[in-house]
């Protein structure tokens, strides 16, 4: 891999290249898919490409599906929805967000962290 990829100021110009993820699409438009496969082509582009598709979640129940068995979150799946959950800058909901009274207190119960500690905008 040439140096010039070692600095994560360039990695951020090449990501930032890319443009953001489309605000009206969700996991579907080239931007967003072209992010996505970034983010798997090595470990230099991964963090930061991921950075750029978590920073704002527009389909808040994309995140919830990280969890399988809204009932009982083991360490694994929680650890997962905190790998995508930090990312998450900014929260749209274009509606009322349902969630399922036992999930919110499984993961209210799991640990006593923020469960977006990132966030920095709702609306």
């Amino acid at each position: 891999m040439h140096g010039a990829l070692e600095v994560h100021d360039v990695v951020l110009l090449i990501v930032d290249a890319f443009g953001p993820p489309n605000p009206v699409a969700q996991f579907g438009d080239r931007n967003t898919h072209d992010l996505a496969v970034l983010a798997r082509v090595s470990r230099t582009f991964s963090e930061s490409a991921l950075d750029a598709l978590w920073r704002e979640l527009r389909n808040p129940p994309l995140l919830f599906s990280l969890v399988p068995d809204k009932h009982n979150i083991t360490a694994n799946e929680w650890s997962l929805f905190q790998f995508y959950a930090r990312r998450i800058r900014s929260l749209i909901a274009r509606r009322t967000i349902w969630m399922d009274p036992l999930f919110s207190r499984s993961l209210l119960a799991t640990k006593s962290k923020p469960l977006l500690p990132s966030l920095q905008r709702i609306s």
